[in-house]
């Protein structure tokens, strides 16, 4: 398939490679301050494909385990790959430099879907965009120790 049989939607902007590396630095970070708010959040993976950069995420489990596997019996091993499973978080599709679209990732479809900006716009830089989808699953929650009792 030729760049000419496609049609103008289809045709998608590659990330330039120094678009790649000083927007992962700006999204570490960025996001070095919104991860200590949040005590079971514990790194972030950014990933570029193409036009796209997948930004997935870490947590720290909380609670008790059972595993189904027969290869996991102890808790704290399933604990251990839990903490090591990345969820994905959003994708943010580049347009032109400090020009964004975000699709956040929805669990019930296993799919990325469209989604405005906090500010209301559908384009915006990567920072609006992890911010965006942060407060869409975390909302602007304080650490365990900060709630009363």
């Amino acid at each position: 398939m030729t760049q000419e049989s496609l049609g103008k939607s289809d045709v998608r902007t590659i990330i330039p490679p120094e678009e790649k590396s000083a927007m992962k630095e700006l999204i570490r970070a960025y996001s070095s301050e919104l991860l200590k708010t949040h005590d079971d959040l514990i790194r972030l993976d950014v990933r570029f494909f193409k036009s796209f950069c997948t930004i997935r995420i870490y947590q720290e489990p909380f609670g008790s385990f059972q595993s189904c596997s027969q290869k996991i019996r102890d808790s704290e091993e399933m604990r251990e790959k839990l903490r090591n499973t990345p969820s994905p978080l959003c994708r943010l599709t580049y347009i032109a430099p400090k020009r964004w679209t975000l699709s956040i990732y929805n669990f019930c479809k296993d799919k990325y879907e469209p989604s405005p900006f906090l500010t209301g716009r559908m384009e915006g830089t990567p920072e609006e965009g992890f911010e965006t989808a942060m407060e869409y699953f975390y909302g602007k929650k304080k650490k365990k120790n900060d709630y009363p009792g």
